[in-house]
């Protein structure tokens, strides 16, 4: 009905998080600029990005990263293993979240 409207699509709940936001807000950038640009939208696509913190202990994080087809996308897969719990994003997290884990 609209050819140029923009939107972030609503459609499943992976893409509502803050995580798949930031995967999305380069996309629209692009093919927004591209479109006031060119006058065509441009080809950047939205891959499905997301991220899922999963507080395993005190003091303890693990940070599942991953896009369409639950094929893994890590951020810190250069510096760590992402797949086994680590205090590295605890902190940050932990703040970010405010959480107070009541572990036995």
């Amino acid at each position: 009905m609209f050819p140029q409207q923009f939107r972030k699509s609503n459609s499943r709940a992976n893409e509502q998080t803050a995580a798949a936001i930031t995967g999305q807000a380069p996309v629209l950038t692009h093919n927004l600029v591209s479109h006031m640009s060119t006058g065509k939208v441009g080809d950047a696509r939205y891959d499905g990005y997301t991220s899922c913190p999963l507080f395993i202990d005190r003091g303890s994080l693990l940070l599942a990263e991953f896009k369409y087809g639950l094929e893994r996308k890590e951020t810190f897969g250069t510096l760590f293993d992402q797949s086994k719990p680590n205090k590295y994003v605890f902190f940050p997290s932990s703040v970010f979240y405010d959480s107070h884990l009541s572990v036995p």
